[in-house]
């Protein structure tokens, strides 16, 4: 994965979709063209593009990323067009996928890259406990599962786009905060995520005052 992604404090995995040829799973493997979603820390395909009238009549396959979920742009068979998504959850085979053309193929493995960056940050942390809960959201008290770091993490679930455009404006905005001015008296922000509808604002824990 991509040093300045891992490293990177405001990350978005946003919803995407198009049309990708993707290689079967089952003996013949046989390429079919086929409609792949990315939706948050989920992927899916299906047989036909959705839409609002033929929801009923598509078949939906879907992964859930895990920790250990990778993306490759190399193709097995050195088509320039070709990438592999390794879903490492023991249940699914590797994912063998070719865009349109090498544009379309970026595309998909930048967002790709993004999405597991997240997967794989909130899979080194458990939540502890709830730290507070407000109207805008959640606070959770993260562990760190190998060096035993802890962090404030609030969890908000969008519900309308102009809460959207507020959170994506406030996430900009704490961005070129940090980049640009340090200080003993201003809160570091560790990360910002946008998964879907759900935005979190992980923090440093403060403990022993209000």
């Amino acid at each position: 994965m991509d040093e300045a992604i891992k490293s990177s404090v405001y990350l978005s995995s946003p919803e995407f979709a198009s049309w990708l040829m993707k290689k079967g799973f089952r003996w013949r493997k046989v390429w079919k063209k086929r409609w792949v979603a990315l939706h948050g820390m989920e992927i899916v395909y299906m047989d036909k593009e959705p839409t609002s009238k033929n929801m009923s009549d598509i078949t939906i396959t879907k992964a859930q990323f895990t920790g250990a979920s990778t993306v490759k742009e190399e193709d097995p068979d050195n088509d320039p067009t070709g990438f592999v998504i390794n879903i490492n959850d023991g249940k699914n085979p590797p994912w063998h996928l070719r865009a349109e053309d090498e544009r379309q193929k970026k595309l998909w493995v930048l967002r790709l890259s993004y999405a597991l960056a997240i997967v794989k940050w909130l899979d080194d942390f458990e939540k502890v406990r709830v730290l507070g809960v407000g109207g805008t959201g959640i606070v959770y008290e993260l562990l760190h599962n190998t060096n035993g770091q802890r962090f404030a993490m609030k969890e908000m679930e969008i519900k309308s786009s102009y809460q959207m455009q507020m959170a994506v404006s406030e996430a900009e905005m704490l961005k070129d905060i940090m980049e640009n001015i340090t200080h003993p008296n201003i809160m570091h922000i560790e990360r910002v995520f946008q998964v879907g509808s759900k935005f979190y604002l992980v923090f440093p824990l403060c403990t022993g005052g209000e």
